[in-house]
């Protein structure tokens, strides 16, 4: 479903892999990156893409790839967040953008 702008973002699981090869960034490993391993890493869980598209663009936009992450912290760092002594914090859980692609022409 689109946005009142246009635009909408689906999981790779719902996009036809037809659709996926007609996307470039003009950056050869990242266009690979979605055409040949970002199905299987989502279907693994270990990085869930989603494709963006927009109802004036034939095809893909663009892509992002989003994974489970944590930064540890030293002592220094969970004083600063005040978790020192109350709470057994040994890492910030983070999301990291794994994949970050635009479609070339955009």
């Amino acid at each position: 479903m689109l946005t009142d702008e246009g635009y909408g973002y689906l999981p790779i699981t719902k996009v036809d892999p037809a659709t996926l090869g007609t996307f470039s960034c003009g950056k050869p490993r990242l266009d690979d990156f979605l055409t040949a391993q970002a199905l299987t890493l989502h279907e693994a869980r270990l990085g869930f893409t989603n494709v963006a598209f927009h109802q004036h663009f034939e095809g893909p936009v663009g892509y992002f790839t989003l994974a489970n992450d944590a930064i540890k912290l030293n002592n220094s760092e969970k004083f600063d967040l005040g978790v020192y002594e109350h709470i057994e914090l040994a890492a910030f859980p983070a999301v990291k953008i794994g994949r970050l692609a635009v479609h070339q022409d955009l």
